[in-house]
């Protein structure tokens, strides 16, 4: 997960890029590419001396594919192209593109921030190298993204981050934002693979330089500081990781106030914490306090409450309180409705879950 899909395509640029691109490759991306997909392999072409191509178009505004195939090279590296175009609204053949790309051996990266609110994507089928996109797009919280890679899947791919993080050291210094950036996101590398204790590693390196830049109540080291008591949790210390998550509670209370993505996973772990002791009467405190967060940011008509109200509702099943369950799933379900048609899948799960319920209640009035 990015800041974006700008910052995705950075971080491309600078783990992907610096790792492959050498003196005299190519880099293509297309005539109708966002500006955020041309600077960055612009930038990274000056610092490789490569080469940047760029696919023309024809006189429709749709890709020139017989100009395409003819710039396709044995020194092409990567093919960066948008999905769809966010000005002319073009939908690109990016499973032709693939398709001729992985022909030479080239990586492709996907631009789908224009289609993922309006496409489905499957990025199995569509055999893509890379894909970007962003939340906000499809209607979600801002400053945040994704950069999908199928080269990013084995244990190799954390060298691409530390060859990134020596580069931003090197032209920033150890004590800069961008360099905590990339420290935390090999923290989240590391804990993604389950290699805990190097999580906390970088975790607690991201919160030194956030801490000494930023200072210790800035919302950046308190998501670090939040990254490092998760990470506790994950490895079966829940004292010390409820400790320091109720701290990370007391400074975002004393800021930026509790109505924030950050503070309500803080509250979903704690909750995590107590089920994992059993203790479900603080479990259930944290869950209707973590829920009137998630009322707060989406308000009570959001699809991202009802995700939310269904998440609940499997926590109250876990913990044996159908009628709970019950509840939260109706209330899923009623929400679900004024965005999905009665047979959606979406709205189909949430009448199955609560006939599962009314079963689990029947069976505990027995």
């Amino acid at each position: 997960f990015t800041k974006g899909t700008t910052d995705a395509i950075n971080m491309l640029a600078f783990s992907f890029g610096e790792s492959k691109i050498q003196e005299g490759d190519e880099i293509m991306v297309s005539a109708m590419e966002h500006h955020s997909n041309i600077v960055p392999w612009q930038m990274l072409c000056e610092r490789k001396k490569a080469v940047l191509k760029v696919i023309p178009l024809r006189e429709n505004l749709t890709l020139d594919m017989e100009q395409f195939r003819q710039l396709l090279t044995d020194k092409t590296r990567l093919v960066s192209v948008a999905h769809v175009s966010n000005v002319l609204g073009v939908r690109n053949p990016v499973e032709e593109i693939i398709r001729l790309a992985h022909e030479k051996g080239v990586a492709v990266c996907v631009d789908a921030a224009q289609s993922a609110p309006h496409l489905s994507i499957d990025v199995q089928q569509m055999d893509c190298d890379f894909l970007v996109c962003s939340a906000h797009k499809m209607y979600g919280p801002t400053g945040i993204g994704v950069l999908y890679g199928k080269i990013w899947q084995d244990e190799n791919s954390i060298k691409y981050y530390k060859q990134a993080l020596s580069l931003r050291s090197e032209i920033v210094g150890e004590y800069h934002p961008l360099t905590a950036s990339t420290l935390y996101n090999i923290g989240v590398h590391y804990s993604s693979v389950q290699n805990y204790d190097s999580a906390m590693v970088y975790y607690r390196k991201a919160l030194d330089v956030y801490s000494n830049i930023l200072g210790h109540n800035n919302p950046k080291t308190l998501k670090s500081l939040s990254s490092v008591g998760s990470t506790y949790m994950f490895m079966n210390q829940d004292s010390i990781a409820e400790e320091i998550l109720l701290s990370c509670l007391e400074k975002y209370n004393a800021t930026i106030g509790i109505n924030h993505s950050e503070v309500a996973v803080i509250y979903s772990n704690l909750i995590s914490i107590c089920i994992n002791r059993r203790d479900y009467d603080p479990a259930k405190k944290y869950l209707i306090i973590e829920e009137q967060i998630m009322r707060n940011i989406y308000g009570e008509s959001h699809p991202n409450y009802a995700v939310a109200l269904c998440g609940f509702a499997d926590i109250y099943d876990e913990i044996g309180d159908h009628q709970s369950a019950l509840e939260y799933y109706e209330k899923a379900y009623i929400l679900l409705k004024l965005y999905f048609p009665e047979e959606h899948q979406a709205v189909q799960l949430m009448k199955f879950q609560m006939n599962i319920q009314i079963e689990k209640l029947k069976l505990d009035n027995e």
